[in-house]
C-alpha cells in the first residue's frame, strides 16, 4: 500500500512540473526581448547622411607645395681602429692566439675517495630506467 501511494505522488509531482514548465513557455514567448534598434532610437530607423552625384564627382583642392632638392646627410661618426670602448681590448681580425694545450699534470684528478658503485647507485637515482 505504501508502495502505491509513493508512485502516485510521484505521477502527480511530475504531472505538475510539466504544467509549470509549459505555463512559463507560453510566458516568455510573450514577454519577448524588445527590439535593440527600437531601445536606441525610439522614433524610428536610424537615418543616414546621404550625397549626391554632384558631390561625389568633384574633385578636392590640394594645395600646393613646393619641392625642395635632396637633404644632405650627415656622415656617421668614425673612431680610430686602435681605440676602444670604455676601456674594452680591441682584437683585430687574424689576431686570435693559439689555444693553449694542456699537460698531463693538469688534468690529473685526485680519485682516492671515488667509488664507482656510489657513482652507479646515484646515477641510477639521478637517472631511472622506469620513471
Amino acid at each position: 500500500m505504501d508502495d502505491l501511494l509513493i508512485i502516485v505522488l510521484t505521477l502527480v509531482f511530475t504531472v505538475l512540473a510539466l504544467i509549470n514548465q509549459n505555463k512559463k513557455k507560453k510566458q516568455a514567448a510573450k514577454d519577448q526581448i524588445p527590439d535593440i534598434w527600437k531601445t536606441i532610437f525610439p522614433d524610428g530607423e536610424p537615418e543616414f547622411e546621404t550625397f549626391s552625384a554632384e558631390q561625389a564627382t568633384e574633385t578636392p583642392v590640394r594645395p600646393y607645395v613646393k619641392k625642395t632638392g635632396p637633404v644632405k646627410r650627415k656622415e656617421p661618426f668614425t673612431r680610430p681602429a686602435g681605440e676602444g670602448i670604455r676601456n674594452e681590448n680591441v682584437i683585430r681580425f687574424g689576431e686570435t692566439k693559439p689555444p693553449a694545450k694542456e699537460t698531463a699534470e693538469e688534468t690529473e684528478t685526485d680519485l682516492d675517495g671515488f667509488s664507482l658503485r656510489k657513482a652507479v647507485i646515484y646515477s641510477e637515482i639521478l637517472n631511472p630506467k622506469y620513471l
